[in-house]
């Protein structure tokens, strides 16, 4: 449950509310979400996907989309929305067929 709920919400607040916007200025709060560049987005991608460790190819490319929906919908709601039903996806998929190692 914590995966679908906490988790993304968690992350999606260090990476996008923080990150994303730190590497644009020091005073991360006074940047948009309109105003993040792709090089914030590419960077808080890969140290998300890191942060995935093996899955770690996997994690840059969510990162990539969340931060996208970031950017677009100008709302950390969005954010952590996608994370969630992306993490839910996944529950369901690890759950219905086994596949513990994408766990």
């Amino acid at each position: 449950m914590a995966a679908v709920t906490s988790v993304p919400l968690a992350e999606e607040l260090a990476f996008r509310g923080f990150l994303l916007r730190r590497f644009i200025s020091p005073d991360f709060e006074a940047i948009s979400p309109q105003e993040v560049t792709w090089f914030a987005i590419l960077a808080s991608s890969v140290m998300f996907g890191l942060l995935h460790g093996r899955l770690w190819i996997a994690g840059v490319f969510a990162g990539l989309l969340f931060a996208i929906v970031f950017k677009r919908t100008g709302s950390m709601g969005g954010a952590v929305a996608a994370h969630a039903v992306a993490n839910a996806m996944l529950a369901a998929y690890v759950l219905f067929f086994g596949q513990w190692h994408l766990w």
